[in-house]
């Protein structure tokens, strides 16, 4: 595989799963790639992989300070204790690797990108 066909797969894939307004999905499908674009994309990236990241540490203080109140409480329904428990650290930890892990992606193929000339 050469590597004009590779920084094109490249190319596509972060055009495919990217939130991108039209103008930069038509920016990106020219030859020559805006070093600008790329670098205002991967900065936007890490910060909203930073927002994530603390979004998601007080979301799941305030589920485990709610998981705490619902077993600990006498008269809870023990149905939505058990539920608590067993899945409220299952789907937090599942949503925050899929997230991370897609943004980590993003930044990772920018990077590669952005230095392909070196």
């Amino acid at each position: 595989m050469n590597t004009e066909s590779l920084k094109q797969k490249l190319i596509a894939e972060l055009n495919e799963n990217s939130i991108l307004l039209y103008a930069e999905r038509q920016k990106f499908k020219q030859d020559n790639l805006p070093i600008e674009l790329l670098q205002k994309m991967r900065d936007k990236y890490v910060k909203q992989k930073r927002f994530s990241m603390i979004a998601f540490s007080i979301l799941g203080a305030f589920l485990i300070m709610l998981q705490f109140y619902i077993v600990s409480d006498d008269n809870a329904n023990p149905f939505l204790q058990n539920i608590m428990l067993q899945f409220t650290p299952i789907l937090g930890i599942s949503y925050f690797s899929a997230s991370h892990q897609n943004y980590s992606k993003r930044i990772f193929i920018l990077d590669l990108l952005l230095n392909w000339e070196k």
